[in-house]
């Protein structure tokens, strides 16, 4: 099974300021519904992972997490994609839990729930991978990717055969 995680930040979501703040203004990253249409119609199941401090501090109520997947799904469905499962941190920093980015329970739920070794994913997103906390999980071996599109404008094929097509190889 191909799986791609998303991250919010700078892919799905293209605010910086890192949380919901109304839902009846958000808007997807431009180009991000067709990447992730595309990525579905050639065969990868896309998740989204994403860390909701707001919900342990209780500054955001799941409802509003849970209408702004609603919109997202839409504007997806609107250009023939979808995104197969949502998975997200409810702790607040300060809580030092396992599944908060970028400590890897969030990967590790996703890669059970796949039915793939968690080195098989492939993230896109803004995640600090880097910093997995090694010493805590030492067996964990995720493969890591930078990629830097500096081409504006560039088509959902044109990220499949010059992105998708290297990682697979």
């Amino acid at each position: 099974m191909k799986v791609v995680v998303f991250d919010y930040l700078g892919s799905i979501d293209p605010d910086s300021v890192g949380a919901v703040m109304d839902v009846g203004t958000w808007q997807a990253q431009p180009g991000i519904a067709d990447a992730i249409a595309h990525l579905n119609h050639h065969g990868w199941h896309v998740v989204q992972a994403v860390n909701q401090p707001g919900l342990g501090r209780g500054s955001l109520e799941i409802a509003e997490l849970t209408a702004v997947q609603q919109r997202l799904q839409k504007i997806l469905n609107a250009a023939g994609g979808r995104i197969e499962a949502f998975f997200f941190c409810p702790h607040a920093p300060e809580e030092h839990c396992d599944c908060r980015k970028p400590a890897p329970g969030l990967l590790l739920q996703i890669a059970a729930r796949c039915g793939v070794a968690p080195p098989e994913l492939c993230v896109a997103g803004l995640w600090g991978f880097h910093q997995l906390p090694v010493a805590r999980f030492p067996a964990i071996a995720f493969p890591m990717t930078t990629v830097t599109i500096t081409q504006p404008g560039a088509s959902p094929s044109q990220l499949e055969s010059e992105v998708t097509r290297r990682v697979e190889e």
